[in-house]
């Protein structure tokens, strides 16, 4: 009988494995299989995204893939998981499904509970548990990685992670290609992870930085047009909390599937 569903964790980082996998063995047994992907020497150094594509390559049985960041811990791991399971259940259209991101440090900060613009910075909604912020499901644009389930049908549809987005902006570019084949991305505010915030973009490696730097490249020669790439840098500020409704990034060329048609502007009244 094959699991339902499979987790795929990307380790990197040194140490004898995540933290986050004796969160993991409280969920029901039968329910849950785990895949660590170990990106640390002697393995070739494997950054995110091919980590992930490793690990998804294995989950052919499973009905549900979760990608799961190895800096991250589960205060009630079968609460967050049945949470975000429960999306799929509630509507068939729903492929994405991304955990509401607290810090490790303050887990009642939520440092993601949906998305803004994803480029030429990823923006992310943010609030506080205490408050009641960001507390009802919303349908997004694009979710982080860091906690996410995606129906194995999705992967059979639109192919994998972007190889060439090595690190970063993978996660966005799935999103968008999964709303391009009709595939909704939900927030879900009961499946809470704690994350070590700033572990990918705070590096100091000269050679990490530099490919982070050409994935956005990429990501911007994929899907942004010039002049959305002038409205939207004149726009951008840092630190800004996003609230305005948002558009689907105009996809210029794709060439995994050959070019497309430029979508229409559209708004995301969930926001």
């Amino acid at each position: 009988m094959s699991i339902d569903v499979r987790c795929v964790i990307p380790h990197y980082g040194g140490g004898a494995g995540p933290w986050v996998i004796d969160d993991l063995c409280l969920i029901d047994e039968g329910m849950l299989e785990i895949d660590v992907i170990d990106s640390n020497p002697p393995n070739p150094r494997r950054l995110f995204t091919e980590a992930v594509n490793v690990g998804v390559k294995k989950a052919c049985r499973n009905r549900v893939i979760w990608i799961l960041n190895n800096d991250t811990r589960i205060a009630y791991p079968q609460h967050a998981f049945d949470a975000a399971l429960k999306v799929f259940d509630d509507d068939p259209h729903a492929g994405i499904v991304g955990s509401c991101m607290v810090r490790m440090d303050d887990p009642d900060l939520i440092h993601w509970g949906g998305s803004g613009q994803c480029w030429p910075a990823g923006r992310h909604k943010t609030g506080r548990i205490s408050n009641g912020d960001l507390q009802e499901r919303t349908e997004e644009e694009w979710v982080t990685f860091a906690s996410v389930f995606i129906r194995a049908d999705v992967f059979r549809e639109i192919g994998m992670l972007d190889k060439n987005l090595r690190h970063i902006c993978s996660d966005a570019d799935f999103c968008l290609r999964a709303r391009e084949a009709g595939w909704k991305c939900f927030y879900e505010p009961k499946s809470i992870v704690r994350h070590a915030c700033g572990s990918s973009s705070g590096t100091s490696d000269p050679w990490l930085r530099n490919v982070m730097q050409q994935d956005v490249e990429h990501f911007t020669r994929k899907w942004i047009t010039p002049a959305d790439r002038f409205n939207a840098l004149t726009q951008y500020k840092v630190g800004v909390r996003y609230e305005e409704p948002h558009r689907l990034l105009l996809r210029v060329d794709d060439q995994s599937r050959g070019p497309v048609d430029r979508w229409m502007e559209r708004a995301h009244q969930s926001c």
